[in-house]
């Protein structure tokens, strides 16, 4: 794979299966193919297209199980402008699926929070390559981002301990001067 297949834009933590993939996509010859090599490899997963996001869609698509491919050249609306609109903040995992290798394009996908973004290839055999990229880049990030975060979490245990035991040592430091230096209190002014 060289630096053109797809470019790592964000870190998301994937905690469900994938039960289904939503392409918004206007070209409905590309969704043929897709919905067809995706029927391939993921017979079980649900595969949907919209050219725009239904009314219902936050009710039933399940952002921890639902993996979102955007085409950025979309009618009537720029895929960068939708996901700003209706997808950013919902927590849905969305990987960008578009013909564009404009630099620009990746900058203000990245700077949006989007995953990762993938220039569409073309012929079966290519096309077939880039979707199961896509669907070890869903599943290896529930590993990956959970190795992460058991070793963050031992940081912070470590952390918490070093906490407590700083605390035992200052309780016994005070215990110390409590016992052998007098409360300020109980000493007489003297002028």
């Amino acid at each position: 794979m060289n630096h053109t297949d797809v470019t790592i834009l964000g870190n998301y933590m994937t905690t469900s299966p994938l039960n289904t993939i939503v392409f918004i996509e206007d070209d409905i010859l590309d969704y043929e193919v897709f919905y067809d090599i995706l029927r391939n490899l993921l017979p079980s997963v649900d595969i949907q297209r919209f050219e725009e996001l239904p009314e219902n869609f936050y009710s039933e698509y399940d952002p921890t199980t639902t993996l979102v491919i955007l085409d950025l050249n979309l009618r009537g609306i720029d895929g960068i402008n939708l996901y700003n609109q209706k997808l950013k903040g919902k927590n849905y995992t969305t990987y960008v699926h578009t013909s564009s290798d404009n630099p620009s394009d990746i900058t203000h996908c990245k700077d949006l929070g989007i995953y990762a973004y993938f220039q569409k290839k073309v012929g079966r055999e290519e096309i077939k390559a880039q979707f199961q990229t896509m669907i070890q880049f869903y599943c290896s990030n529930l590993i990956k981002d959970y190795s992460i975060y058991t070793e963050n979490e031992k940081y912070i245990n470590q952390i918490n301990d070093n906490e407590y035991e700083i605390g035992k040592l200052n309780q016994e430091v005070s215990d110390l001067k409590g016992n052998t230096l007098p409360s300020l209190s109980k000493t007489k002014r003297q002028f």
